[in-house]
């Protein structure tokens, strides 16, 4: 996911980019075993399984589920820059967004024009709106438990972060805690989406081919 400096190798959470010079070296070597096949293609990875939080699959690729080793990777002045593992999160496949472009720079001014409407400073009583979004979740909690019924935390915290984000946006929530269900199938599609945007982000070759289907070239 992300390239590191020639006197180190990089690490992040679901891909990233070593060292040129470890193309030379077998990736048995790499503490795994891999197909034959891996010699010359990647697509093996899709369902490769390993344990552990930090496996090194391929001459450039690492796999890590270490926050510790991500919050490095992702600090403010960290000297890794992006892999093509960002092509992946192009709404356009010929345009870069904030999220994609892989420019430093680029990436700064983006954010900076952006910053604007992220700041809340047009929403009136922006607390308030998002105090009634907790209440309304404590109150959800309370009912569960009163009930003695298991409680998703992790599927409702998305409601809540929907609600929030769409009463500030649009003055009104989703309602996805007032009726305790993902109201717009929101979250439902980002789940049907993610299983083609992790093959794009672990196959970035594969991007290319489809844009020169899709957009010739």
């Amino acid at each position: 996911m992300w390239n590191g400096t020639p006197s180190r190798p990089s690490l992040c959470g679901v891909r990233s980019c070593m060292l040129p010079r470890s193309s030379f070296t077998s990736i048995s070597d790499y503490g795994t075993s891999p197909p034959p096949s891996a010699g010359f293609s990647p697509w093996w990875l899709l369902r490769a399984v390993y344990s552990g939080s930090l496996v090194r699959i391929g001459p450039n690729d690492l796999v890590t589920s270490d926050p510790d080793l991500m919050k490095r990777m992702l600090g403010v002045r960290t000297k890794y820059t992006r892999s093509d593992w960002y092509n992946a999160m192009r709404l356009d496949p010929r345009h870069d967004n904030v999220l994609s472009t892989r420019d430093d720079a680029v990436h700064t001014r983006l954010r900076s024009q952006m910053a604007g409407g992220y700041s809340g400073k047009e929403v009136v009583e922006l607390e308030a709106k998002i105090d009634e979004s907790v209440l309304r979740l404590m109150s959800m909690i309370d009912t569960y438990a009163s009930q003695d019924k298991r409680f998703d935390f992790g599927l409702k915290a998305q409601y809540f972060t929907l609600d929030v984000i769409s009463d500030l946006a649009f003055g009104k929530p989703f309602g996805d805690l007032a009726s305790d269900s993902d109201v717009y199938d929101y979250i439902h599609t980002t789940e049907q989406s993610m299983p083609n945007i992790v093959v794009a982000a672990v196959l970035p070759s594969l991007l290319h081919v489809l844009s020169w289907l899709c957009f010739g070239g």
